[in-house]
């Protein structure tokens, strides 16, 4: 689980979008996502597409349980992940145009080249 400990061991995040935006946030110098709305938009779709519709029904909890009722891991995961990537292949031509905000020496929420 992702976890950040921020604020003189005052704050523990333990969600990967919150961490996120707290760093977004505390940060602002070094910005994780685009300046344009537009490209906001996309990326946090493509961060909700990951996180809301793909990990939660792959992760190994549910894994586990499918397995217990008799259906496979395997195929489970490449169902949902297979959606999860049609969604994000749905989305291919806005990502093209966020290649460019991808730079080496920074962190991005979505870094794509």
């Amino acid at each position: 689980m992702p976890t950040l400990i921020a604020e003189n061991r005052t704050l523990v995040l333990t969600q990967s979008i919150a961490i996120l935006e707290y760093l977004e946030e505390k940060y602002p110098e070094k910005p994780l996502l685009p300046k344009g709305i537009a490209q906001r938009s996309i990326v946090r779709s493509l961060v909700n597409i990951i996180a809301n519709d793909v990990q939660p029904v792959t992760n190994m909890r549910v894994l586990k349980h499918v397995e217990e009722v008799g259906g496979s891991r395997a195929d489970w995961a490449r169902e949902y992940l297979q959606l999860g990537l049609n969604g994000i292949i749905s989305l291919y031509d806005k990502l093209i145009s966020l290649r460019s905000y991808c730079e080496a020496d920074r962190w991005k929420i979505l870094c794509w080249r």
